[in-house]
Formats: C-alpha cells, sequence, structure tokens
C-alpha cells in the first residue's frame, strides 16, 4: 500500500507541473 502512495503522490506532483 505504502507504493501505492508514493505512485499517486507523483502521479499528482507530474499532472500539476504538466498543468502548467
Amino acid at each position: 500500500m505504502s507504493v501505492s502512495n508514493e505512485f499517486t503522490r507523483y502521479r499528482y506532483c507530474i499532472t500539476l507541473f504538466y498543468e502548467r
């Protein structure tokens, strides 16, 4: 479950960065 949480955070960061 820890891995899933990290993956979600990573994807969130990428999405925000891409939105820029």
